[in-house]
């Protein structure tokens, strides 16, 4: 509703107002006496509204009655004022009844003709059927009532006049007038931080300057409370003039979106550190295309400093050490066939001729048939890794060399000793023994102890190194220790020594003798045994040994850990012992159930050091 400029002032430009309007098809052209309301039509009427002349009764009843009710006293004030004021004419939007009982949404504007003393004496005027606009209108807010960005129409003094949800959503609520607004909205441009002042806004620069703004992204704190990130787009509006009229402003709110692409960008800086001080790196080929997609850490895994290198499959070819590139080539194969490993280590050789190892490791997409589609994985630069396993290993060769030499030097001392026990020692023993006969003393008692010191070197000349086993082999040096050992702690032995083929190697027959001395004397020491059974047997280029009782038993992890801390040295004796030799050493027993220590040692020449 709205009071109008007065357009025609005489009633001669009353007429000729008449004349023009009535010239327009679209419009239907009314003329009422504000004195007794009668109200007249033009012939328009039926053509737009579908009412024939002889249907209309000329008085202002027959149009109230056609009237949308919600409508008619908000129209009839209107006109009132008009009528009561100085007004030139009025005008109003409604909703009028058609001929076939339909609503029409009409836009109605009107002159007034007054007296001298300014009374308002007739009015005309013409009713357009807006409906299609309106239907439009109503289109135009369901798409702005849909869209998710935020969308305001504002006009020349930055006062809102047209907005979605969205844009209230965004905000947290809505300021209309625009100084308010413009005072009271808090921003910060998001790359710097720096405060947006109440001009700086996107509005109303399109406002001021007719500029237009796109993609501005801001930090804002809405109304509510919250803290947004949207992007900022305006653009004036312009009349038939060209002059600026208001302005269109979309935000839209990318709050998720830039924080997700900023975490994404912390994530990739935090790979890209982890890859550098790692020395790892991540790669991904199109198998259709061929296309190869590397970090910047895995090209330089193979390739240094040598930028050129890296996009073409053939450049990692070439850098693989000869020896490893067939059989490197012939696993990618197999990945890609899907019969084997994704994980794999080989040499390359930069440009610049120094050598690395990798450690890769690889998966393939396929597709629903099992075709490759692309093939995508991690490399590892595990040079100083290999570097300190052979280190690792050079060292251990070392230590197994020294005990060897250790243990030989220790049985070779035992055998000196024992000789020694049994050949000065011995001797002289038995001289004195025969000078204390010789004298005729009679002292039994001193003949005696004599007796068991000689008896006493004998066994410990025989404990430190049998002279069986050296002149009879290891299968009489068991069966007679064995048998002295059992019968000395009152068990029960059973023996299985199966003839040899050939005699082992000096250092073979030592192992398995001290494997077998140290099992008896852990099963006399500790086990409560009755009955302990011994096996020798050859098979297949091996020699195996079993001890086995019916004792307690024991538990073997937490000897194994005793053992690592210094305790059990028995079982850490056998272990090395068989270890330095080429064998495994094998001990089942749990409390309750007995023992059994098995040793398994190669026949071999190469074995004897």
């Amino acid at each position: 509703m709205s009071v109008m400029k007065p357009p025609f002032g005489s009633s001669t430009d009353l007429s000729q107002a008449r004349d023009r309007l009535a010239g327009v098809a679209f419009e239907a052209i009314w003329e009422r006496d504000l004195d007794n309301d009668a109200l007249s039509w033009d012939e328009n009427l039926e053509s737009i509204f579908g009412y024939r002349r002889d249907e209309v009764a000329s008085h202002l009843g027959w149009w109230r009655e056609r009237v949308h009710p919600d409508d008619l006293a908000r129209v009839e004030q209107t006109a009132a004022d008009a009528i009561r004021g100085d007004a030139p004419g009025w005008s109003n939007e409604y909703r009028f009844r058609r001929k076939d009982g339909s609503w029409a949404w009409v836009a109605s504007r009107c002159v007034i003709e007054r007296d001298a003393e300014g009374r308002a004496r007739r009015a005309v005027g013409a009713m357009i059927d807006i409906s299609k606009l309106k239907e439009a209108e109503s289109q135009l807010r369901q798409v702005l009532d849909t869209l998710p960005v935020g969308v305001a129409v504002v006009d020349r003094a930055g006062d809102v006049v047209l907005h979605n949800p969205a844009s209230s959503r965004i905000w947290g609520r809505l300021i209309v007038p625009g100084q308010e607004r413009y005072a009271k909205s808090e921003g910060f441009w998001h790359g710097s931080g720096k405060a947006i002042g109440p001009e700086e806004w996107a509005s109303r620069r399109a406002i001021a300057e007719g500029e237009i703004s796109r993609d501005e992204l801001i930090d804002i704190n809405t109304f509510d409370g919250q803290r947004r990130t949207i992007e900022n787009y305006a653009a004036p509006m312009r009349d038939g003039a060209g002059n600026i009229t208001g302005a269109v402003v979309v935000n839209d709110d990318v709050t998720d979106q830039v924080r997700a692409e900023e975490a994404l960008r912390k994530t990739e800086r935090l790979l890209v550190e982890a890859e550098t001080l790692g020395q790892t790196g991540s790669w991904e080929q199109d198998l259709i295309s061929g296309a190869i997609v590397n970090t910047e850490a895995n090209r330089r895994l193979f390739f240094g400093d040598d930028a050129s290198k890296g996009a073409r499959l053939e450049d990692y070819v070439d850098v693989l050490h000869p020896d490893d590139r067939a059989w490197v080539t012939e696993r990618r194969g197999q990945l890609l066939a899907g019969t084997g490993s994704g994980d794999i280590a080989y040499r390359v050789v930069r440009p610049d001729g120094s050598l690395h190892w990798i450690f890769g490791r690889a998966t393939v997409v396929r597709d629903e048939s099992g075709r490759p589609l692309r093939v995508y994985g991690t490399n590892a630069n595990i040079t100083e890794r290999k570097r300190a396993e052979e280190e690792l290993a050079r060292r251990t060769l070392q230590l197994e060399a020294l005990s060897r030499r250790l243990i030989e030097a220790q049985e070779a001392e035992r055998r000196a000793v024992a000789r020694e026990l049994h050949d000065d020692f011995g001797q002289v023993l038995t001289a004195l023994k025969l000078n204390l006969q010789a004298q005729g003393r009679g002292d039994a008692e001193s003949i005696a102890l004599v007796d068991g010191a000689i008896a006493r070197m004998r066994e410990l000349a025989q404990d430190l190194r049998p002279p069986l086993l050296d002149e009879l082999g290891l299968e009489a040096s068991l069966r007679w220790y064995v048998e002295r050992e059992a019968k000395r702690a009152g068990l029960a032995s059973r023996l299985a020594l199966a003839p040899l083929a050939q005699r082992p190697p000096a250092a073979v027959e030592t192992t398995c003798f001290r494997v077998a001395q140290e099992a008896l004397t852990n099963v006399i020491r500790h086990a409560q045994a009755h009955v302990v059974d011994v096996e020798l047997s050859a098979a297949s280029g091996t020699l195996q040994l079993v001890v086995h009782d019916d004792g307690r038993g024991f538990d073997v992890s937490a000897a194994r850990k005793r053992a690592a801390h210094g305790g059990s040295q028995g079982l850490l004796s056998m272990q090395e012992r068989v270890a330095l030799a080429g064998g495994d050493l094998e001990i089942d027993s749990a409390p309750g159930r007995g023992t059994t220590v098995r040793a398994r040692l190669p026949l071999t020449a190469g074995s004897d050091t």
